[in-house]
């Protein structure tokens, strides 16, 4: 009877620890969903409040906006940044990027608008609520001073390498499954387990 009551204990331990394991992990992968939900908020928040950052946008400079870029490449797409972006006359300028880990074992797969890309930046711009997207790949371009220059904007003051379309879909994966961020071009963000 005693090696029954010990059998039974054993079993009911082992489920129990199973099943804590397999919530910790759904639960890891819905806090960075809700982390990048949050973070993409506190981007837009920060450009419709005009705010330059601490002392990084000079006084010369206008705010063009905060950007977050997403990247499901191998080996970067466990991190995302948040960027504030100025311009003037002359250029466009990025300061204050702050990169974001997302919790371990938690990946960013997929990041579709349409059609999938490897790296998306998306722009919130001051005193409107429009989002745009843009591919990071494509609006990279090297400067010896800064390391790397984002341009949103061409000289015109039209946005350049915009990718268009309604929402980009940001799909998170973990062992213990996926989870969707959705944004959409009105700037509404939403987070759904699929």
């Amino acid at each position: 009877e005693l090696m029954i009551v010990i059998s039974l204990f054993a079993i009911i331990t082992i489920a129990a620890t199973i099943s804590y394991i397999s919530f910790e992990g759904g639960q890891r992968l819905k806090n960075g969903a809700l982390q990048i939900k949050n973070d993409l908020r506190l981007a837009q928040s920060s450009a419709q409040s005009g705010d330059k950052g601490a002392g990084s946008c000079a006084t010369a400079n206008s705010l063009a906006g905060w950007y977050v870029t997403f990247s499901s490449v191998s080996g970067s797409n466990s991190s995302y940044t948040i960027t504030l972006d100025c311009i003037n006359v002359n250029d466009e300028n990025s300061f204050s990027t702050s990169t974001v880990n997302l919790p371990q074992g938690v990946t960013i797969s997929n990041l579709n608008n349409g059609s999938d890309r490897d790296v998306v930046s998306i722009l919130f711009r001051p005193l409107t609520y429009n989002v745009s997207f843009h591919s990071s790949d494509a609006t990279i371009l090297p400067s010896p001073i800064l390391g790397s220059n984002i341009n949103f904007f061409e000289t015109t003051g039209a946005l350049a390498n915009s990718l268009g379309g309604a929402e980009l879909v940001i799909t998170l994966y973990s062992a213990d499954g996926t989870y969707l961020v959705k944004i959409n071009s009105v700037g509404k963000v939403f987070e759904s387990k699929t």
